[in-house]
């Protein structure tokens, strides 16, 4: 296996010199726990990725195989992801999981490469139009080559080096990338079982997955998908109606009565685009795995034929 580290939470300890003749501090970095740094490269050397893994608790004097969480934008979602499954996990409360975070060399420091890649990455189609604007959108529309990329080389080599139950697969998309996860579940539906999708771009293209969703309802009478759909309630009318083009998206689906498709519709009231994220994140896991029988008391819409999955 390659080369894998902790994740440190800080670039190196410093030494801090307070005030007033006290003593020096030398902090050490936060490591979490449980974690490793793996690089990848395609085949074709087009794509570099830094794979962050969480692992479960005691996982290396364990024999089971574990679900597997794959995260996009992982520089902001795997640390959360991965101390949220931790925390509920440990309280019977979320299923143990493995998490992987899909990540990119220098987006952590450099908007520019953050901006571009995720552009490039989570778009299905090219559009001279949207993002962050011209300079990003020309790389725009790599959609299906990056969900090659998942499904032929960087999933099977999960799958390879860590104990996993590739029947469940979780991916986890906001934003860009929840459009991501929309174009994933239609065009190589089976390869994740679960969906956790928040604040999904759709808008994107003139609402060009909505046609892609039309032609696949027309042409399936099955997808078989557990998903959970999140949005903040002021993401109405900013630049886009996020929330409507959601509650649309459902409807269409509701309405074409998929077998195997269970679906469910969460509106956090009070969030933003920017900040409904760890809330969904927090919920959704849960919702997926059926460890939030409450959920119907706080909102949760129930728009699949279907019961969710253990």
């Amino acid at each position: 296996m390659k080369k894998m580290t902790s994740i440190v939470l800080a670039l190196g300890a410093a030494v801090l010199t307070p005030a007033f003749g006290t003593p020096p501090l030398t902090p050490a970095p936060f490591a979490m726990p449980d974690t490793q740094v793996i690089p990848f490269t395609s085949k074709d050397g087009s794509h570099a990725f830094k794979l962050f893994i969480g692992l479960p608790r005691n996982y290396a004097t364990r024999t089971e195989r574990f679900p597997v969480i794959y995260l996009l934008d992982a520089n902001f979602s795997f640390p959360l992801a991965d101390e949220i499954l931790r925390h509920t996990a440990d309280r019977g409360q979320g299923r143990e999981s493995i998490v992987v975070g899909i990540a990119y060399p220098g987006a952590e420091t450099d908007i520019k490469i953050y901006e571009r890649t995720r552009m490039q990455d989570y778009t299905p189609t090219y559009s001279p139009t949207g993002g962050y604007g011209p300079e990003t959108q020309v790389a725009s529309g790599g959609g299906p080559m990056f969900l090659n990329i998942l499904s032929d080389e960087l999933l099977p080599f999960i799958d390879s080096h860590f104990r996993t139950n590739p029947a469940i697969r979780t991916i986890v998309g906001h934003s860009a990338g929840g459009l991501f996860a929309t174009y994933a579940m239609l065009t190589k539906p089976g390869l994740f079982s679960d969906y956790l999708v928040v604040s999904p771009s759709l808008w994107y293209d003139n609402r060009v997955m909505f046609g892609v969703a039309k032609d696949f309802i027309a042409e399936n009478s099955s997808l078989h998908a557990n998903v959970f759909y999140a949005v903040g309630a002021f993401e109405e009318g900013t630049q886009h109606a996020m929330v409507s083009d959601l509650k649309d998206w459902n409807a269409l689906f509701d309405s074409a009565k998929l077998q195997g498709y269970s679906a469910k519709l969460m509106v956090f009231d009070g969030d933003t685009h920017e900040a409904v994220f760890p809330a969904a994140l927090t919920r959704g896991l849960r919702v997926l795995s059926n460890f939030a029988g409450e959920a119907n008391g706080n909102k949760l819409e129930n728009a699949g034929n279907s019961p969710a999955k253990n």
